[in-house]
């Protein structure tokens, strides 16, 4: 259409860890974004700690719109540690924490 030019990185505003944000945080940022003609790209963890302030915009995007979704872990280089991970947001806590133990990565506190 008349009047469109190609996005700059200028042009695209990118908040990490969406899911913390609370609504009322991010709706000026969104709406001063929207007036300038630029693009928000939210980047979160919905499964993730939840924003402490009324919220819920990520979860709320994720059910209406498709997303993008990361399924390669790139961050832990050892095996044994994307397992540990991937267990973890499986819900399979103790067999996470065992496996940091077996290799020396769990921290223990000692209770009086």
């Amino acid at each position: 259409p008349p009047g469109r030019h190609e996005s700059t990185y200028a042009d695209i505003g990118i908040v990490d860890e969406a899911g913390m944000v609370g609504t009322r945080a991010i709706a000026p940022l969104i709406d001063q974004a929207t007036a300038a003609g630029a693009k928000v790209v939210l980047v979160g963890d919905t499964k993730q700690l939840p924003e402490i302030d009324a919220g819920g915009v990520l979860r709320a995007l994720e059910r209406q719109h498709p997303i993008v979704t990361l399924t390669e872990n790139r961050r832990q280089q050892v095996p044994w540690e994307r397992e540990a991970l991937d267990d973890y947001r499986a819900m399979r806590v103790e067999k996470a924490i065992g496996s940091l133990d077996r290799h020396g990565s769990a921290r223990h506190r000692h209770q009086r």
